[in-house]
């Protein structure tokens, strides 16, 4: 059952990289920071992808196999559900973070200096 355990763990962890992220403010979060949280998002999703291919490979096809599956779907679904939602909310702060760098940057542009013919 090691392929249900490691589906297991890595549906928990994205969830709870979901839940963290979302318990954290916005004001907290850079651009920077949400690339490296983007790279570990989709890292943690990957896991998920291969180890519910692992685990849905070992069920037999019996009637216990295929409630086992269900369920496993179920799980999978929601994991993928978090991971878009999850995925979302930090393309949307990353653009508005850039927008507003952007805007701050020419809200006081630095004058040029106008050439002065004699």
């Amino acid at each position: 059952m090691t392929s249900l355990y490691d589906f297991s763990r890595a549906c928990d962890a994205l969830l709870e990289f979901e839940e963290l992220y979302n318990n954290t403010p916005n004001a907290s979060h850079s651009v920077y920071s949400l690339e490296i949280q983007k790279d570990e998002l989709k890292a943690l999703w990957l896991k998920v992808k291969e180890s519910f291919d692992t685990y849905s490979r070992s069920l037999s096809e019996d009637e216990s196999g295929a409630a086992a599956m269900r369920s496993a779907k179920c799980r999978y679904q929601n994991c993928y559900a978090a991971y878009l939602t999850c995925a979302a909310l930090m393309g949307e702060t990353i653009h508005n973070l850039t927008f507003v760098q952007q805007t701050s940057s020419t809200v006081n542009p630095i004058p040029r200096e106008v050439e002065q013919t004699p």
